[in-house]
């Protein structure tokens, strides 16, 4: 229970969620409406919800826009009749984390980050041919994860989009692109060279693994060693290292990163809109289905 609050937490103080223009604008926008307040729910299953938590929930949707883009408030998005499946998934999101003992105030905060800049935002074109990928390439899903291999949080967040990739790799496709702080990070970049440079000989994955393993210690010398461990030829490394191309590509992922607004990391993109859950696999598995709803998303007059 309390690693959920906990990350939640994290996640909504290290991404400065508190500070959320475009969010806070568009609960001002739900609230103009002069919709009628909803407060039950018949779609939904509160499970062993109080009625306080109940009362809390519908504070939440009755103050937040429809996640299916429709001039509504959550809250009516989530009526019986309402063709708007993705509400019905985030709300039971909504009530896990309510039963979590998630506080109500933060949790309407990530809430409306994760629908108006996040599941509702407009995708973004975000180049994948070239890096590092793993699952299908035929997927439905593109996850890309931009992180530093310094970054504690990325490392985190890494192991978890990993053990999830495994449980669903016919369905998704990941793809690792590099966005190091070297201003606070002093082997971010070298690491991301290093990894790219593993992978022209077939190791990127197992490059990239070893270096987020080893993060707290990097050096030169820890890279090598680490490339030899992977079973790379390193002659042919340390040419690559140095090669205009591998350093080419790490720079366009920066600068893709900084197109795309990131400011820290890891920042993590699900078919092209931010996620801004913390990367666990049941927020995953909410958003993937969300994404797997867009389908069933038609606004009613």
């Amino acid at each position: 229970m309390r690693s959920f609050l906990l990350s939640i937490t994290l996640c909504a103080l290290t991404l400065g969620f508190v500070a959320c223009p475009n969010s806070c604008g568009a609960k001002k926008s739900a609230a103009s409406t002069g919709a009628k307040q909803v407060k039950t729910f018949p779609s939904l299953d509160f499970g062993t919800l109080d009625s306080a938590k109940q009362e809390a929930f519908a504070n939440i949707v009755n103050a937040e826009i429809c996640p299916c883009g429709c001039a509504k408030t959550f809250a009516e998005c989530l009526a019986p009749g309402a063709h708007c499946e993705p509400a019905k998934v985030f709300a039971q999101w909504i009530i896990r984390m309510l039963a979590e003992d998630v506080p109500a105030d933060k949790l309407a905060v990530v809430v409306s980050h994760e629908i108006t800049d996040g599941f509702a935002a407009k995708p973004a074109h975000i180049e994948t041919q070239g890096f590092g990928t793993k699952g299908s390439d035929n997927a439905k899903n593109v996850i890309v994860e931009f992180a530093d291999f310094q970054c504690t949080h990325c490392k985190a967040a890494t192991e978890e989009l990993n053990k999830y990739v495994h449980k669903k790799e016919a369905d998704i496709m990941l793809v690792y692109k590099h966005f190091p702080l070297h201003d606070v990070h002093d082997m971010a970049k070298k690491s991301a060279l290093a990894v790219e440079a593993a992978g022209h000989q077939g190791k990127f994955w197992d490059m990239h693994m070893a270096i987020f393993m080893n993060q707290t210690r990097l050096s030169d010398k820890l890279i090598n060693e680490l490339a030899k461990e992977v079973g790379l030829k390193l002659s042919q490394f340390e040419k690559d290292l140095k090669s205009p191309a591998i350093a080419a590509r790490v720079e366009q992922s920066i600068e893709e990163g900084k197109r795309l607004g990131i400011h820290s990391t890891p920042a993590i993109f699900i078919n092209g809109r931010p996620f801004h859950l913390a990367v666990n696999e049941y927020n995953l598995s909410t958003r993937l289905a969300m994404e797997n709803a867009r389908s069933q998303m038609k606004c009613d007059p």
